[in-house]
């Protein structure tokens, strides 16, 4: 994946991410822009993309990366709203309520 996007941002002219200049391996910059996203979102519910490209310190496009990593895993859900992406938390239920239904749909005791 390192090699697909640093062949990427060469084709384009951009210069390479933060993460690559410093030596740092891209997931673990990821890992860290992702824990940033969630943890703005924790605070303020939900936000659009341009809010978080624009609040957090990061480049828009590890931001993106980012958002697409957590929508992937399931974390965060992105929607169209006009002509803006708004990307909120997703709504989990808590540990005891999942162990009481799945005890509930496989029969298991209370």
């Amino acid at each position: 994946m390192r090699d697909v996007v640093r062949s990427a941002l060469e084709r384009m002219g951009e210069p390479p991410l933060p993460s690559e200049a410093e030596g740092t391996p891209l997931i673990t910059t990821l890992g860290m822009v992702e824990g940033e996203i969630l943890s703005y979102l924790e605070r303020y519910g939900a936000a659009t993309l341009r809010e978080l490209t624009r609040t957090l310190d990061w480049p828009s496009r590890l931001v993106t990366m980012a958002v697409g990593g957590l929508v992937r895993e399931r974390l965060v859900r992105a929607k169209e709203f006009d002509l803006e992406v708004v990307i909120e938390p997703v709504d989990k239920p808590a540990r005891s309520l999942q162990r009481r239904s799945l005890s509930l749909k496989y029969g298991a005791a209370k």
